[in-house]
């Protein structure tokens, strides 16, 4: 009865640390996944900043000839 006992102790012990190695393995996959996402936001962030500075220099450039046309031409003032 005992050796039944050691054996089923023996077997559970081994189910556990399986049952640790997995959820280690979820844990740095999850931590990985944040990092990722973290990077990939930043990213985003970094072109949509240049994309608006872009934007503004492009509504500046606008403006700019908008009032210089309307300066060369008095009429539309």
């Amino acid at each position: 009865m005992s050796v039944f006992f050691m054996f089923l102790l023996f077997v559970l012990n081994i189910f556990t640390i399986f049952a640790i190695i997995v959820l280690y393995l979820r844990q740095n996959r999850l931590s990985q996944l944040e990092k990722d996402q973290k990077a990939i936001i930043g990213e985003m962030e970094q072109l949509m900043s240049g994309y608006l500075m872009e934007m503004k220099e492009d509504n500046e450039t606008m403006v700019k000839a908008f009032t210089n046309s309307v300066a060369m031409n008095p009429e539309y003032g």
